[in-house]
């Protein structure tokens, strides 16, 4: 968004007297030993009856009665806040959370509500609508059309501390090709003038209209840098050097690199995943400098084409790789991002705090996603702003106007851990052999009869998802589809139907996360109609546990007893004597196609990759080695959560196939899964050994890490050895 002249000076880190540096400053760097940061973030100050934007911004100041953090923007409908400056994501959090709640309650005060979105939903006065301070109304006058579309936009500002602005110019020059995931991640404006526009951000294209709105050049120091600004200047595409509005600049104000390109975020922990990861590029990129390490190649039609896709999609349609101009998956790209940036994390503490945020983020959406749900759901425009408005409070959940326990088990938050699940349904695995598997996923929930609902975290389902879905029948019981093609030699995947039986807990039980379950396999199951009967044992602060049986008609399929939690919530120590299997990369390895019977039909619904070394069991050459390792993915970019783990651990060959034991149905008896985090996205590793092979029946462990190399998920199951034919 456009500054002005008059802006309030950015506020001092906690406890600074006068004459402390400003935002980003090189004595706060110094003083704190660390890479100082800050955040801005701008609002819509929306009607809440009918959606419009309105003019309060001047009343609601006067509310905030001099406040440092929060000022005026162009529009009078717009505010903008300020973080103190910064040393811990921790800090930033609080800021932002502070500063939100001062001014939604100084706009409530107003009579109106604050918003975080990248546009206003339902239109805005135009021009009309400036702020009454000189250097906007001469915006006004020299830009007029852009002012009135673009100048309405909202964005998030993060500022990171660098060294020198030579420095700065050579992190601009490296941060251009990871403009587009943090766009991707942080999309939050589909809704203008009351409809979808089929942008994920729309802010991105109105606001690429200002001139000087694209990503940053490459400059070989600072002088150059102030040449180019000078020239554009010079042109009249800018009215001054604040109106230089590149999407990564050096400040205007402050010794820091300014990262433009996000929407305003729709969260406050967005935010902060913004804010960390925006910080840890920065000192990446400080540290290839200082190395000298080549800037990578990244032309502009390639860079600006990655643009545009993360704006039209966000994370959920096809992506540009910036670094080679073809088509991308945008969670690969965003594992990528966090690889790129592992290290800067690592070294500042902040992997388990960017981790967790990633992981609800694949939970959950962005915040377009979030917005699109609402909309589609029918929601009024007093309904849409309510929940959007409770939204911009929360570190990630929309919820209906009123609600205050984001854990509390009646009502919406009952509903709205059901919606979520609807996003969780996702996960796959099977064996070959088709042993009998269960699996779980949770239903669509009725209508909610309170308008202005969001149905929190619905998201479009992927074919795992579809397929494992659960509808609520009566009290603890649910009714579900055995769906075709998640079969070998027409029986259905036993990780399959373990994670489908699990949905079903997962609803009964409110939790989201299978934390451990074990499944007892008592018949084949075929495509079907099927029901699940659920029954609570015990339910306690941090877990539930519970009972699941899977019937076919009177005929039971499979048992299940787990114990449910939310592993977004888990923390302790951590000890790990253990590290992800080597493998080639996933090109390299043997990807597994169903040829009717054998392979089976259920590999065409996973994307499995097996190491070579394990995969000539195929054509006849067994290893002699009771071993199977390889990557695993869900199809077509869908997410692999928690409940899509209890499919990924029973989706691999049987280890008795390179064992020189018989290659055939290797029916589970029992299968046990821990699951310990939620992964990140991309690929996962996963290996599966066995010891024992004794009286007819084998052991098989299993391993499961994500791309970030962390465990998420182990196994241990008992199946029948095959027959000899």
């Amino acid at each position: 968004m456009v500054s002005a002249v008059t802006r309030p000076a950015v506020p001092k880190p906690r406890g600074a007297r006068p004459g402390v540096a400003a935002l980003g400053g090189p004595s706060a760097a110094r003083a704190a030993g660390a890479i100082t940061l800050g955040v801005e973030e701008e609002f819509v100050l929306l009607d809440p009856s009918d959606g419009a934007a309105v003019l309060a911004g001047p009343d609601v100041m006067r509310v905030l009665g001099g406040e440092p953090g929060i000022k005026q923007e162009v529009m009078r409908f717009q505010l903008e806040t300020a973080t103190r400056v910064c040393t811990s994501l921790d800090d930033v959090g609080r800021d932002l959370t502070r500063l939100r709640r001062l001014a939604a309650d100084a706009a409530a005060s107003a009579g109106c509500r604050l918003v975080a979105s990248g546009i206003a939903p339902y239109g805005a006065p135009g021009l009309a609508a400036v702020t009454n301070q000189p250097r906007y109304r001469e915006l006004a006058r020299q830009f007029g059309p852009l002012v009135a579309e673009a100048g309405a936009v909202c964005g998030c500002h993060v500022h990171v501390g660098v060294p020198s602005r030579d420095l700065g110019v050579q992190v601009l020059a490296r941060l251009r090709p990871w403009l587009a995931p943090l766009l991707a991640i942080t999309v939050n404006s589909p809704i203008a003038d009351g409809r979808d526009t089929a942008w994920a951000s729309c802010r991105y294209p109105a606001w690429s209209r200002w001139p000087t709105a694209s990503a940053p050049g490459t400059w070989p120091d600072a002088a150059a840098y102030d040449a180019a600004v000078r020239r554009l200047i010079g042109r009249g595409a800018a009215l001054d050097e604040q109106g230089i509005y590149l999407l990564a600049r050096l400040s205007p104000r402050y010794p820091t690199v300014e990262v433009r390109v996000a929407d305003a975020c729709l969260d406050s922990g967005t935010a902060v995943l913004l804010a960390g990861l925006t910080r840890a590029l920065v000192a990446t990129a400080l540290a290839e400098a200082r190395r000298g390490t080549p800037v990578p190649a990244a032309p502009a039609s390639w860079v600006n084409a990655a643009l545009a896709a993360a704006a039209r999609h966000g994370l959920a349609g096809p992506a540009v790789d910036p670094f080679t101009g073809r088509a991308a998956d945008p969670r690969s790209l965003k594992s990528r991002l966090v690889d790129h940036v592992y290290p800067a994390l690592c070294d500042r503490g902040d992997v388990q705090m960017i981790t967790g945020l990633l992981r609800r983020l694949d939970r959950n959406g962005t915040g377009a996603d979030h917005q699109r749900a609402l909309f589609a759901s029918g929601a009024s425009p007093a309904g849409f702003v309510q929940a959007l408005a409770h939204a911009t409070l929360s570190h990630g959940v929309l919820a209906p106007a009123g609600h205050t326990g984001l854990r509390s088990r009646a009502g919406f938050a009952q509903r709205a851990l059901c919606w979520r699940e609807k996003a969780r349904l996702r996960s796959t695995s099977m064996r070959f052999g088709g042993r009998p598997i269960a699996r779980a996923a949770c239903a669509p929930l009725p209508a909610d009869p309170a308008p202005g609902i969001l149905l929190a975290r619905c998201l479009l389902p992927g074919p795992f998802a579809a397929a494992t879905a659960v509808q609520p029948a009566e009290a603890g019981q649910w009714s579900a589809s055995i769906h075709p093609g998640w079969d070998i030699a027409g029986n259905a995947n036993g990780g399959y139907l373990l994670a489908l039986a699990t949905r079903a807990l997962v609803g009964a039980t409110r939790r989201p996360d299978p934390v451990t379950v074990t499944a007892h396999y008592l018949s084949t199951g075929q495509p079907g109609r099927v029901g699940i009967t659920t029954q609570i044992l015990k339910e306690g602060k941090r877990f539930a546990t519970g009972t699941a049986t899977m019937f076919s008609g009177s005929r039971p399929l499979l048992a299940v007893l787990g114990t449910l939690g939310d592993l977004s919530q888990a923390q302790g120590p951590e000890l790990v004597e253990g590290a992800p299997p080597e493998l080639p990369p996933p090109e390299q390895c043997t990807r597994l196609h169903s040829a009717g019977t054998f392979p089976p039909p259920f590999m065409d619904k996973v994307d499995l990759r097996l190491h070579p070394d394990d995969a000539a069991f195929a054509t006849g050459r067994q290893s002699g080695r009771p071993l199977m390792r390889g990557w695993f993915r869900l199809p077509g970019a869908e997410h692999v959560d928690s409940l899509a783990l209890l499919c990924a651990v029973d989706a691999f060959p049987p280890t008795a196939f390179n064992a020189r034991l018989p290659v055939g149905w290797t029916p589970t008896v029992e299968l046990t899964a821990h699951i310990r985090a939620n992964p990140a996205a991309g690929w996962l590793r996963c290996r599966f050994t066995t010891r024992f092979v004794t009286a007819g029946f084998l052991e098989e462990d299993g391993e499961v890490w994500d791309s970030t190399g962390r465990l998420v998920g182990q196994s241990r199951q008992l199946a029948l050895v095959p027959r000899r034919r």
